[in-house]
């Protein structure tokens, strides 16, 4: 469920599910891969992903 995350501009969107230490080393860890300037942004998205869709799927019927 990580996957479904969303990239605008430099910023990263990321499913957070309230794991905890877990999740925050995973955050980190993307955090560190990305180039400078990129920015990692936590999602709540237990309801989402409950509901049948993630951080990219939540937004992929917006559009221009």
């Amino acid at each position: 469920s990580y996957a479904n995350s969303l990239l605008v501009g430099r910023t990263l969107f990321v499913p957070r599910f309230g794991l905890g230490e877990a999740e925050a080393r995973i955050f980190a860890d993307l955090d560190g891969a990305l180039p400078p300037g990129y920015e990692v942004v936590p999602v709540y998205a237990r309801h989402m992903l409950l509901n049948g869709g993630g951080v990219h799927c939540s937004v992929a019927i917006v559009r221009d």
